[in-house]
């Protein structure tokens, strides 16, 4: 018998169930169309978060809707709802901010990650999630973010052994020429915008490579460049990996 009423196909690949919460299976990823608010959104915060003044502003070329297995979505919420109550900050405003923008529920924040990939994720039209253990990207958008890659990928790890993220979207370019591809005679790469669970973040400008964890009492380590400190652009470290999850795939034309 096939899949009844109560469980039908999903909208995307029109074959596998879908999750209670959705009208997609997981993984998988639902290409944005380019006059959509969600779309607009994640490129208005993607461009103006390019903030190295050596490299043009990339011309993005698709923007996917990620949906995660809803167990990993449960566990991110789990976590945002531990540190909320916790720490108490929805409603409040942010600590070094000018007092108008308030934090939500466990100060959730978007913030950029870049990796590699083995596969065409993005660059297909089908959203599907490869199963090659050595592509990032999968494995983050199928498994989340795991502690056991950290510093796999990077020369090494500023603050230490934790889950890195940026809100400028041109550092993170940094980190993912590891996903550059030719398609069809053209050159892309990939970033993941996620959502992740800041909480009380510890303010740091100076590296401490021996971290494991953030200070007793906060929840991650927020890289601050400053004029005496080694960090020209922002950076948000979590060493729980329930505190992220990835939202939107990226695919912009590489320079």
């Amino acid at each position: 018998m096939g899949v009844g009423l109560s469980n039908p196909p999903c909208i995307q690949c029109k074959e596998f169930p879908r999750v209670k919460s959705s009208e997609f299976c997981a993984p998988c990823m639902l290409k944005l169309p380019a006059n959509s608010q969600k779309y607009k959104d994640v490129a208005k915060q993607f461009k103006d978060a390019w903030k190295h003044p050596h490299k043009v502003t990339p011309e993005i070329s698709k923007i996917w809707k990620i949906y995660c297995p809803e167990a990993m979505v449960s566990r991110y919420r789990l976590y945002r709802e531990e540190v909320e109550r916790q720490q108490q900050l929805a409603g409040k405003p942010f600590p070094r901010g000018d007092g108008k923008r308030l934090m939500s529920a466990g100060n959730e924040q978007r913030r950029f990650h870049g990796t590699k990939m083995s596969c065409l994720i993005g660059l297909k039209n089908d959203g599907q999630v490869c199963s090659d253990k050595s592509c990032s990207v999968c494995c983050i958008i199928r498994d989340g973010y795991k502690l056991r890659f950290v510093g796999t990928g990077t020369v090494f790890s500023r603050f230490g052994r934790g889950i890195y993220f940026s809100g400028t979207s041109s550092k993170s370019d940094d980190y993912n020429d590891g996903s550059l591809k030719d398609f069809y005679g053209v050159s892309y790469k990939v970033m993941l915008l996620n959502k992740v669970v800041v909480g009380k973040g510890h303010p740091l400008t100076v590296d401490n490579m021996t971290l494991t964890a953030p200070p007793m009492g906060y929840d991650s380590v927020l890289g601050e460049p400053s004029t005496t400190g080694n960090l020209n652009y922002d950076e948000v470290v979590v060493y729980r990996e329930e505190a992220s999850i990835p939202q939107y795939l990226i695919v912009y034309k590489a320079q």
